[in-house]
């Protein structure tokens, strides 16, 4: 998640990571989690009262993520919802996450985000006032759902965010755009074969219907986690999503 003074915007990363809930009592359970905020001269740390081992069991590009985030003032929490099967090992290129998206489970993922919430707003993770969600993939769809929760969040951002219904008949983001509480900004690839345009568009409908206050855009061409696994092929692209994430951040009033 992150976070700029007393506000933050949280990000659940792309669903594929994991471990225990947060708790404000068990500081145990927070290894999972990961801050970073911006120190004068430019240097990056993480916060002093909520160090975090596991950073390294991390892909990469969500700690830079979070930096970029930093660099704009806004201070990161990163949820890593594949650590509660995989453990705190650094995580190579071959790392099985198939295997352990299988395992994940929506009363789990829900439990690390919510907790990841009420972390920031506490006392001691920065007693922050407004609180946006970020993810990608199967966290994008997580994160835009938070909206319908009762988290309050200042607004929701899903990248390539699957908003059909599950295979298992589960309400997506298009069947509970009316219960969507806060802004949303869905940034979508246009050539996505598990996320085709008619589902998009079914979306994107759903929501104005909702009289939701939301954006909806696609990007013609590009694959999906074209903003992160492949943003250097798709760099023009890439370059305006993120564009709209940080006036999207600033406007609903977490950055």
């Amino acid at each position: 998640m992150l976070r700029r003074g007393r506000h933050s915007t949280g990000t659940a990363d792309s669903g594929c990571r994991g471990r225990e809930p947060l708790s404000g009592i068990d500081r145990g359970r927070r290894k999972h989690l990961r801050r970073i905020h911006r120190r004068p001269g430019g240097r990056y740390a993480h916060s002093d009262r909520d160090p975090c081992p596991t950073c390294a069991a991390l892909y990469g590009f969500y700690t830079e993520l979070a930096k970029r985030f930093a660099e704009n003032g806004v201070q990161a929490l990163v949820i890593d919802y594949y650590g509660r099967t995989a453990g705190a090992a650094r995580r190579e290129s071959d790392f099985p996450y198939t295997e352990h998206m299988a395992r994940l489970t929506p009363r789990q993922l829900y439990a690390d985000l919510s907790a990841g919430i009420a972390h920031l707003r506490s006392e001691e993770g920065g007693a922050a006032s407004a609180v946006l969600t970020v993810g990608f993939c199967i966290g994008g769809r997580l994160a835009v759902m938070a909206a319908a929760g009762r988290s309050d969040l200042a607004g929701v951002i899903g990248f390539y965010c699957w908003p059909a219904d599950g295979p298992d008949g589960s309400p997506g983001p298009t069947s509970r755009a009316a219960d969507l509480k806060a802004p949303v900004l869905a940034l979508m690839a246009g050539e996505d074969p598990g996320i085709p345009p008619a589902h998009v568009k079914a979306f994107e409908e759903a929501l104005a219907e909702a009289g939701a206050d939301h954006e909806v855009v696609t990007y013609p061409g590009t694959p999906h986690s074209f903003f992160d696994a492949k943003r250097d092929a798709y760099a023009d692209a890439s370059a305006d999503a993120w564009d709209r994430v940080l006036r999207f951040v600033n406007r609903v009033g977490a950055g």
